[in-house]
Order: structure tokens, then C-alpha cells, then sequence
């Protein structure tokens, strides 16, 4: 009877207790606005609900019935601590971008491994991941492969050879076991893989279990696996780290377990041995049981799968028919097996190893209008949309797209690669200060050739920039900008046709300075357009779609607004867009003698300040040339009685003469406005009897051109994009524009480095 009013009286004072803990959290949290769902019983929550789904292969469908009652973002209560699930793919971008949130063991995890290197944090993280890297880099990799492949060969003949069957999932944990047992702990793999096996297993099982410490329970065994796991691995560490003391570090430090004890000794790190030994216990707990979980998993789809494991077999073939039967097995070998790889992908899509993972908010957060509180797990899914269109949902799809495993050379190359391609920027930075110091008009006035001291002297830059000054020399130098050379020990730095262009301060015929197009293009309110590419792609623009240039900046270049923006770079623009149309023009003189030859009358449309029109004048004397252009170019250039200046707009009327020349004006437009600059132009001129037509000096982007010459246009056309609403365009996009104004044929006259010279006739 007393022992049943013992009974009674725990049992209340249990629910009592349950009920205050309900109430005080209520309480607690009602001034947070948290997500849908429901914490549930105090502790336990959803805890064993998960844990039948992840025994059974349900927790996809478990997520997906939370996600169907609550949305993407509920709370419950899991493992001990309250949770907040989050399911999609801005789920995943919030929880690995999001610093008030940190990767946390859960409670059983913690209690049964230890301190995982996962959770380390600060200077601590740093220490131990750059040791890590040491240990991970290309030729220690290799060596696994060679290590892997003996483990392999000996559990087959083993355990799968003569027999007519076996039982995957036990045998295949056994080799993973044998493989990262030898990475891990070294010559001593032996003893682990062999004593331990089934306490590895019992581990891992309780891994996922509710962390009470009960007879008969999963998570009890586990705590006794762990411990005698722990207690193994411990011994092997002490003898070895006892071994590199004797030995000064001879020791090999080809597993895991020496590496972490030489660093430490070394001072690299600062990891307890028990430390050590608990990374070493996750490691092999981790690898282990999602790589049989895949091995287990494929070979069951391949043996479904006729079709699949026919490529498969046939990709091994080809590699083994290369080798001899002893020869083991390379990393080469290894990224030959691009169909294997895919088919393993398609398997981790549709049997994914392993749950998820948790992470603690370190403060209070908010996502997607719900507040997280201090102290709170997350936990995250990432789920497919577009799997519940798939006919068959758990049909292998290994034709998918998946990234292909590069050889050694392709990564080292696509490293350098990508090396070049984010900082050509800096290139560019280069140039800009090149001519802003006025590097190239310092080395005209040397000669055209000078020394680095000389060139420093020159410049006036303290004497202690001159080993700075040289590394930038060495990349323009690298970069074409300038040319290079060594006579008597000492290197010297020279013009050419590049630098040449560059030169301030030189009066003479077709010289024409291009400065001002670098600090234009280099500019930072051009830089900025570009920064904002991304962004200008995602938004929905109705009606015509402004440039990122406009985006960002309110107004569009070239356009009378932009002065009012910035006067300065509405000036350094303008000024950049005469020397870029001038330059050249000297070339197409002597080149296309004949484009000008029976004229008696032309007008250069947005000619600014006439020194084309006075070009062609002083060639050709008898032809009377108009310039066009706005009325803020007209009303700053001086008359000088050669060429006749005509403020007004080419979409609006254009002065009749016999021919009309359009020279770099059409790339800045869309191809609406060009049909109608165009069909101006037509209304313009003369019938092609009487010697009519329209002349345009553009960029014609063609394929066949040399590489430089070709990726010129295209950084040309990126240029335009950014910048502008035009575009480069290519012979048959000329031709459409040519036809859709009235035009009735054209020809290309020349072609003279990425530019044509078009004749178009009425």
C-alpha cells in the first residue's frame, strides 16, 4: 500500500512538474512571433516519431507531412532541445550564410564521440583546418588510393570470392571499417577493424537515439561501444605520440592520427590528445557508415538496373584492359570513372546517407518574418520541388547532369584559369595607374626606352615604391602593354604600338591620345554597372530594358542627363568616345582610298569636334563635309571654315548630302533605334546611280578573326551590354538592320583589324 502511494505521489509530482515546465516556456516565449508547429511534450517532443522514420527510410516522407501541415518553417522539439525545421533552398542558403547560427553535435552525438572538429569555432577552427589540408592535399590522397585498393582486393578474395551469395550491408561496412581505419590510425588498423567492427556498428545506431542512459537501450550499448572504441584508440595514440618522441618525429605521418600528433607537437594546433581522439572516433564513424550506405545501395541499383550496370562494367573494362592484373589501381584510374561517379550522385539523390545536421543560434534570429530564439536548434532539409513531377520518383537517372571529376593537369590548369579570369580586373587596375602616373609619356621623354630607377626618377615616386613600381612593370609588360628587354644586366622597359597610343603631349598627324577611353572604361561608375550585373539580370523590367549602366546611376550615357549626374563623368565619357571614334581614321584614309572617291558631299553624323570631316577635307579637297552631332558638342567647337557644323538630332533629320557616315555610333543603340538613325539616313542621301549611300564604320564580330582579335569584339559587346542598350553585332545582324530601314543591298568594303567598312545603297 506505502508503495503505491510512492507511486502515486512521483507520478504527480512528475505531471506537476511537466505542466509548470509547459507553462513557464509558454510563458517565456509568447513575446517571440514563432513558426507553426508545437514543441509537445517537454524534452521528448517528435523525438521518437524522427527515430522510427530514419530506422525505416521515412524521414523524407516525415519532413514532407510537417511541411503539408506547417509550411517550410515549423518548431517541435528534438533529441532534447527545441527545433526549428526549415525545408527548400532559401532554407539553405539562410542556414550556411547566416553567422548567428553554429554546426552543434547533438547531445547523443557529443556524449558518444566527443568534441568533433566540426564544432570548433575562431582561431581554434583556423588551427585545425589548415592542419587538416595538410593532411587532405593531392599527393596524400594519392597514396589512399593505392591503400584503398589493397584493403579492396584482400576483402574480396576474403569475403566475396567463391561464394553465391552474400549479404552486402555487413561486409561492405567491414572493407569501409578496414579502409578508414588504415587512414586514420595507420599500421594499428588491424586491431580496431577486426575487435571492433560490431561496436562501431552498435555506435552508430545509437548515434540517432534519445540520450538517457538506460539499461538495454541504444543509446546505453552505445555509450559502452564508445567506451571501449575510445579506450583502443587512446592506447594507439599514446604509443604512438610515445614513438615520436623518441624518434624526433621520424615516424610516418601518413595517417591521420601521427599527422594531428606531429603538428601538435610542433605546435601547429592545439588539440588534447583526448581531443584527437575523439576527431579520429567521428571520422571513422562518419566515413564508414555513409560509404557502405552507398556502396550497399548502388550495388542494389546496379543489379536492378541491366542497362546501367552494362556502362558501368564496360567503363571498369576499359581501364582494367590498360593494366596488368597486379597493377594497382591510380587517382587517374579513379577520375576515369566519370558514369561510375554519376551513377553514385543519382544514388546519394535518392538514398541520402545521412540526415541532416544541427545547428545553435547564438542570438536571437529571424527568418522569413518568424523569430528563432537564443539557445534554439535548427535543423534543415533540402527538398525538391520538381521530384514529385518525376514519373517514376526512385528510378536511377544517372544521364542527370553531374559534375565530372577533372585529371590532376585539368585541375591544376582550371585553378590557373580561374586565377586569371577573377583577377583580370587588377590587369585593368594596372593600366589605369599606368596612365595616371603617366607612365607612358615618362618613357617617350626617356627615348622610348629607360631603366626602373631612371623611370622612378622620372615619375618623382619615393624611392622606396621602386620594388612595387617593378611588380607592376611586370605585369603590363606581361599584359602587352608595354615591351621589355635586358641589356647588360639591367632590365629595360620600352614603348609599343600599345603604350604608344598612351602618350600625352605629342602633336602629330593620326596621333590620337587614348587615355581618356582607359579612365572612362576603368571608371569607377563603369565598375560599379558591372558589379550590379547580377542583379540587373533577376529584375522584370516591362517595356524597354535599360542598361545596368542606367540601373545603377538613374540616367543613360551619352545622354544629355548624364551631366547632370556627374558633369565630370559626362565630360571624361564624351572626351573617351572622340578619341575612340578618332583613332583609326588615318588607317581607313589610306586603306579604303577609293570609299571617298566621287563624293562631292558628305555628312558625318556625331562627327564632334570635325576631325574626321577634316580628314577626308584635307584628302579630298572637293568634298564638302557637315558635321552633325547634339547641340552641347556643336556650341564648344570653333569654325574653322573647313567643315560645315550642324547642331541638331539624327533621329529627327539628317542634312541631304551624297553620302552619310555613321563611324562607331550604332553599337551604342538597339536595334529600334538604329532601323530608324537608318531610315534617316536613307531619307538623306541620293539613289545609288547617282552615287548614294551610307557609309558605317563599326565593329563586325566575326569567329574566325585570331582569339585576341575575337575576344576584343566580345569584350567590346560585354562593354556595350553594361553600359549601354546596344550591342555588337555580326554581318547578318548588320544585314537585317540594313533591310528593315529600306535599304536594298550593301557590301563590305574592308575589313580592317574587329572593324568593317560598310557601302549601303538606297
Amino acid at each position: 500500500m506505502a508503495y503505491s502511494i510512492v507511486l502515486v505521489a512521483l507520478a504527480a509530482s512528475l505531471v506537476h512538474a511537466i505542466l509548470l515546465l509547459v507553462y513557464r516556456r509558454k510563458r517565456y516565449y509568447s513575446a517571440y512571433n514563432l513558426p507553426p508547429g508545437s514543441l509537445g511534450v517537454p524534452i521528448i517532443g517528435r523525438t521518437f516519431s524522427l527515430l522510427r522514420a530514419l530506422r525505416s527510410n521515412t524521414d523524407e516522407q516525415w519532413f514532407r507531412d510537417r511541411i503539408e501541415k506547417y509550411g517550410p518553417v515549423s518548431i517541435t522539439s528534438l533529441l532534447g532541445s527545441p527545433t526549428v525545421l526549415l525545408a527548400g533552398p532559401a532554407a539553405n542558403r539562410f542556414i550556411f550564410s547566416n553567422d548567428g547560427l553554429i554546426l552543434t553535435q547533438t547531445s547523443a552525438l557529443r556524449t558518444l564521440v566527443g568534441r568533433s572538429v566540426l564544432t570548433l569555432t575562431g582561431n581554434e577552427l583556423k588551427q585545425v583546418r589548415c592542419a587538416l589540408q595538410g593532411y587532405l592535399r593531392p599527393d596524400m590522397v594519392r597514396r589512399y588510393v593505392r591503400k584503398m585498393d589493397d584493403e579492396v582486393r584482400r576483402h574480396i578474395e576474403l569475403y566475396w570470392a567463391g561464394r553465391d551469395s552474400i549479404t552486402v550491408l555487413p561486409t561492405v561496412r567491414r572493407l569501409t571499417l578496414g579502409i578508414i581505419c588504415s587512414i586514420v590510425l595507420g599500421q594499428e588498423a588491424d586491431t580496431i577493424k577486426e575487435g571492433l567492427c560490431t561496436d562501431f556498428v552498435t555506435l552508430g545506431k545509437a548515434i540517432l537515439s534519445f540520450p538517457v542512459k538506460i539499461p538495454l537501450t541504444r543509446f546505453s550499448k552505445g555509450m559502452r561501444a564508445s567506451s571501449k572504441i575510445r579506450k583502443s584508440i587512446t592506447n594507439i595514440a599514446r604509443k604512438r605520440e610515445e614513438s615520436l618522441l623518441q624518434e624526433g618525429n621520424a615516424t610516418s605521418d601518413n595517417d591521420f592520427l601521427s599527422y594531428m600528433l606531429i603538428l601538435r607537437s610542433q605546435g601547429a594546433h592545439s588539440l588534447t590528445l583526448e581531443e584527437i581522439v575523439d576527431n579520429a572516433m567521428s571520422l571513422i564513424i562518419g566515413a564508414h557508415e555513409t560509404s557502405s550506405v552507398l556502396i550497399t545501395f548502388m550495388i542494389r541499383h546496379l543489379a536492378n538496373e541491366p542497362e546501367i550496370l552494362a556502362k558501368v562494367t564496360k567503363e571498369h573494362d576499359e581501364i582494367a584492359s590498360n593494366k596488368k592484373k597486379e597493377d594497382v589501381l591510380t587517382w587517374d584510374d579513379v577520375a576515369k570513372m566519370k558514369y561510375t561517379w554519376k551513377v553514385a550522385m543519382e544514388t546519394l539523390r535518392i538514398v541520402p546517407p545521412v540526415f541532416g545536421s544541427f545547428r545553435t543560434t547564438t542570438r536571437d534570429i529571424e527568418y522569413q518574418g518568424y523569430h528563432i530564439p537564443k539557445g534554439w536548434k535548427t535543423s534543415h532539409k533540402l527538398i525538391s520541388a520538381r521530384e514529385e513531377t518525376y514519373k517514376e520518383k526512385r528510378a536511377m537517372a544517372p544521364q542527370a547532369p553531374t559534375i565530372e571529376v577533372p585529371t590532376d593537369a585539368e585541375l591544376l590548369q582550371a585553378q590557373a584559369d580561374l586565377w586569371r579570369h577573377s583577377l583580370y580586373y587588377l590587369a585593368s587596375m594596372g593600366l589605369r595607374c599606368a596612365v595616371q602616373l603617366g607612365i607612358p609619356t615618362a618613357i617617350h621623354n626617356l627615348g622610348g626606352v629607360t631603366s626602373l630607377p631612371d623611370l622612378l626618377t622620372a615619375l618623382s615616386l619615393p624611392p622606396s615604391k621602386q620594388p612595387f613600381l617593378g611588380r607592376l612593370m611586370r605585369v603590363l609588360v606581361t599584359s602587352g602593354v608595354f615591351a621589355a628587354g635586358n641589356e647588360s644586366g639591367v632590365e629595360l622597359f620600352r614603348l609599343n604600338p600599345l603604350s604608344s597610343i598612351l602618350v600625352d603631349g605629342v602633336a602629330a598627324d593620326d596621333h590620337h591620345i587614348q587615355t581618356s577611353f582607359v579612365l572612362a572604361a576603368t571608371s569607377p561608375h563603369y565598375t560599379e554597372a558591372a558589379l550590379g550585373l547580377a542583379d540587373w539580370f533577376r529584375k522584370e523590367v516591362a517595356g524597354p530594358v535599360p542598361s545596368p549602366f542606367e540601373d545603377v546611376h538613374g540616367a543613360a550615357l551619352f545622354d544629355e542627363s548624364m551631366a547632370l549626374v556627374d558633369k565630370d563623368l559626362d565630360a571624361l565619357a564624351n572626351d573617351a568616345l572622340a578619341a575612340h571614334d578618332n583613332l583609326g581614321i588615318g588607317t581607313i584614309m589610306r586603306e579604303c582610298h577609293d570609299l571617298f572617291k566621287g563624293l562631292e558631299s558628305l555628312t558625318d553624323c556625331c562627327g564632334g569636334d570635325g576631325t574626321t570631316a577634316r580628314a577626308i577635307t584635307k584628302a579630298h579637297p572637293h568634298i564638302k563635309c557637315t558635321v552633325l552631332d547634339l547641340p552641347k558638342v556643336i556650341d564648344k567647337v570653333q569654325p574653322d571654315g573647313i567643315v560645315n557644323y550642324v547642331a541638331g538630332d539624327l533621329f529627327h533629320t539628317i542634312p541631304k548630302s551624297q553620302a552619310v557616315m555613321l563611324k562607331l555610333v550604332l553599337h551604342h543603340l538597339s536595334d529600334e533605334d538604329c532601323v530608324k538613325i537608318l531610315s534617316q539616313c536613307r531619307n538623306a542621301i541620293p539613289s545609288r546611280e547617282e552615287g548614294g549611300k551610307v557609309i558605317i564604320i563599326e565593329i563586325v564580330v566575326e569567329p574566325s578573326l585570331e582569339p585576341i582579335m575575337f575576344e576584343a569584339q566580345l569584350l567590346m559587346d560585354m562593354a556595350m551590354l553594361v553600359n549601354t542598350r546596344g550591342r555588337q553585332r555580326d554581318e547578318n545582324d548588320w544585314r537585317e538592320l540594313f533591310m528593315k530601314a529600306g535599304f536594298s543591298d550593301y557590301k563590305i568594303v574592308k575589313k580592317l583589324g574587329a572593324r568593317g567598312v560598310f557601302e549601303v545603297y538606297k
